[in-house]
């Protein structure tokens, strides 16, 4: 895992093991050290969808972190239950901010929903202020009771596929639903209308959106994107008044907030984002302001074929035109832009869940029963 290997590596360094012929490179990875002389700090970011998962590599990388420093960094010593896992109690210490984090803390393993509000906290007033529940909800409360609100008005008030499947779908224009599947209305609203890179003003306006009909990848006609616009607007103008939001809502207020405020939270100096395929192109450019490394700085990972996040219209080859539009920053060479380099797609020849091992031990097992149940 390069996450690990950035940390052991890390670690080495700032205990001085490397002698003065040891290769310089190990300097990039860490920061100056600081005026007051202290360790210098090396920030990795690895940010995945799932709780679940979040909880296994959070798990794992806290175990292998405290063999390899030699005991030095203790594992986690209490077990969470992953059935019984929230957010509340696994980001136990980390606040919902980037600032005044812990150096303890690092590297963090957090869910995509605990950076999208980490940032909330962290530039401009927070996106959730602007509702009065929410407003009652945390008045007088800090830090975890805060936290705890909070996310019990995430968890009621957020429109997923589900709630919009049953609280919104119903009442839409029957002359339009019946024409249209309501799994893919909610993907182009969530991937396309409000979660592409055009949608600077946080939405497409129904000319930008039909455009996108002449695009040889498109899936939709011209004619039901019109009908998925008229049903669009009808949504914004229903969930405002039902007080409701999307993740989009957030995502959307949280660039214009970074268009007119600075950032003072920390910088990253690598960022690991798994499952990416589960976040819209609006989502993965957020992480262009928490990381200045744009040559070696970002590891993206997604398996194609296990998308769990509804409303998502994903192709990885989006994420180089993202890089290059949105990541790398452009200098004026002699007149011309010059760009930074990106890394070829490395794809997985092997798959690891069920590998020829994994198919073998099963189809021995189905063999034996099969003989068995023959026998009975």
């Amino acid at each position: 895992m390069k996450l690990f290997q950035k940390e052991h590596h890390h670690f080495q360094v700032t205990q001085g093991i490397y002698g003065p012929r040891s290769p310089r490179a190990a300097t990039a990875v860490v920061e100056d050290v600081t005026k007051n002389n202290n360790p210098p700090r090396l920030r990795q970011l690895f940010v995945t969808v799932s709780l679940k998962l979040c909880l296994a590599v959070k798990q794992h990388v806290s175990h292998l972190k405290s063999f390899a420093f030699g005991g030095r960094l203790l594992a986690e010593r209490k077990t969470i239950d992953v059935d019984y896992a929230d957010d509340t109690t696994l980001f136990n210490g980390i606040p919902d901010a980037f600032v005044d984090i812990s150096s303890t803390a690092y590297p963090l393993v957090i869910t995509f929903l605990k950076f999208l509000l980490m940032l909330d906290g962290t530039i401009g007033n927070s996106y959730f202020e602007r509702f009065p529940t929410v407003r009652d909800l945390s008045l007088g409360k800090i830090g975890n009771v805060r936290s705890k609100a909070l996310r019990n008005f995430i968890r009621l008030n957020q429109v997923t596929y589900d709630l919009f499947c049953s609280a919104y779908w119903p009442h839409f224009n029957s002359q339009l639903t019946k024409k249209l599947d309501s799994s893919r209305v909610f993907t182009e609203i969530m991937s396309h209308i409000k979660g592409s890179l055009q949608a600077r003003d946080g939405k497409l306006c129904l000319e930008e959106y039909l455009r996108l009909s002449e695009s040889r990848t498109s899936k939709v006609s011209k004619k039901k994107r019109e009908m998925i616009y008229d049903i669009f607007q009808d949504y914004e103008k229903m969930k405002v008044e039902s007080g409701h939001f999307d993740l989009a809502d957030l995502v959307n207020d949280l660039h214009r907030r970074f268009a007119c405020e600075r950032y003072h939270g920390d910088l990253m100096d690598f960022v690991y984002i798994d499952e990416v395929q589960d976040l819209t192109m609006r989502q993965i450019s957020l992480f262009k302001y928490m990381c200045k490394n744009v040559d070696e700085g970002f590891v993206f990972s997604c398996d194609t074929a296990q998308t769990i996040a509804r409303g998502i219209d994903f192709r990885f080859q989006d994420i180089r035109s993202l890089f290059y539009d949105e990541f790398f920053p452009c200098s004026q060479t002699d007149g011309m832009k010059k760009k930074g380099r990106m890394s070829e797609i490395f794809n997985l020849s092997q798959n690891f869940r069920t590998h020829a091992g994994v198919l073998k031990l099963a189809k021995e097992k189905w063999m034996a029963r099969m003989k068995f149940i023959q026998r009975l």
